[in-house]
């Protein structure tokens, strides 16, 4: 069953591009091979442990990791929640059956679980409840895409969610565990609008167009994203690529954070305090505008433009950035030819704080932030 337009369900990289909302898998093409090298080359474990190393000196990130250990298939899409003091991730993989299973992994452990939803379909795209206890996924298990919970205990069976026949993915809970954001596709629009549904009564939400939305994790009453969602949208006119945005859970205040003419931000995901967004970036590299289809790097920016920082530089495809509770960054990647799940943790350089000359791939990239924040204007 493929989506409107058809997904690849493992990577959730939406590009706009002639009026529409591909989702595409990258090809993990490779870059130029003068740029920094992944430690990856260095860190290998010849036993297939996680493996894990320092930065390469420069980068404003520390001890890189490999999470998962695929050698076939593809492990992506994953969610973290901090269970018993110790990080456990769930995750797609399609490392046994060509159709997407999810599995739990404690994060550096080397085994992995089968979560039991729906063996002959495929399930993707899942999400932990702030308790850690159950989860939220997307399944074709009915012919078309539907949303599901599960509780994460012996002989717990999937409940169904959303009963449409248009297809409804990408799932994300509200901090107090109560309401669930997901994007549903609108034929009448022939596009995806975002939905905010109440678990307790049943009742859903249109608050209008956007793909992949992610809750804000703040809950101070004053915090400035306390109940904001962040999201990514195409343009309608002109080059279309997709930018990240924010919006209330009423629709309003809807707020490009980011966008560019000449390549795609996507994948977006808060920091745990909600003042940061962390992004996969697609066609950026000056040696890759012309790969529409594929991610480059994992970049993040201040929820004001602000700051906007390039964080991975692997000639691989890195995308679909989750910033977990735990400070680390996971996200999928193709490096070494596998596609597994990689994690690393940001370091706060004056790189990331801004008093630097602004990053060199703005020169052609055309970066603008919301006007009057003081965000890059781009060249």
């Amino acid at each position: 069953m493929a989506l409107h337009p058809p997904v690849a369900a493992s990577l959730a990289l939406a590009i706009s591009l002639a009026g529409c909302h591909p989702l595409l898998h990258p090809m993990g093409g490779r870059g130029d091979k003068g740029e920094p090298r992944s430690v990856y080359d260095n860190a290998r474990d010849a036993a297939g442990a996680p493996e894990e190393a320092p930065g390469p000196a420069g980068v404003p990130y520390r001890q890189l990791r490999r999470d998962t250990l695929a050698e076939v298939g593809e492990d992506v899409e994953v969610s973290v929640a901090i269970r018993d003091g110790e990080p456990w991730m769930v995750f797609a993989s399609s490392r046994h059956v060509e159709n997407e299973q999810l599995y739990l992994q404690k994060a550096r452990a080397r085994t992995v679980t089968l979560v039991p939803t729906f063996p002959e379909s495929r399930n993707i795209q899942p999400r932990f409840h702030p308790s850690g206890t159950r989860i939220a996924f997307a399944s074709d298990a009915r012919g078309n895409w539907d949303i599901y919970t599960l509780e994460l205990a012996p002989g717990s069976t999937p409940r169904l969610l959303t009963r449409d026949d248009a297809d409804e993915v990408h799932p994300s809970w509200s901090p107090d565990g109560q309401r669930l954001a997901y994007s549903a596709y609108s034929p009448a629009q022939a596009e995806y609008h975002i939905w905010v549904l109440d678990t307790r009564t049943g009742f859903a939400t249109d608050i209008g167009a956007g793909l992949f939305p992610e809750w804000s994790p703040a809950t101070e009453a004053a915090h400035p994203t306390r109940d904001k969602l962040v999201f990514q949208a195409d343009r309608r006119r002109g080059a279309r690529w997709s930018g990240i945005w924010t919006v209330n859970l009423d629709g309003t205040q809807r707020t490009e954070i980011l966008s560019s003419d000449a390549w795609g931000a996507i994948n977006p995901s808060w920091n745990p305090r909600g003042d940061r967004i962390v992004f996969a970036a697609s066609a950026k590299r000056p040696e890759r505008r012309d790969v529409e289809t594929d991610a480059d790097d994992i970049w993040v920016v201040d929820v004001d433009g602000n700051n906007l920082t390039r964080i991975t530089y692997d000639p691989e495809a890195d995308w679909d950035p989750l910033w977990a509770a735990d400070g680390r960054i996971y996200f999928s990647s193709g490096r070494g030819g596998k596609t597994n799940i990689w994690s690393l943790e940001p370091v706060d350089l004056p790189l990331l704080r801004g008093g630097l000359p602004r990053p060199e791939s703005l020169a052609g990239g055309g970066v603008r932030g919301v006007p009057g924040t003081g965000a890059f204007d781009g060249p």
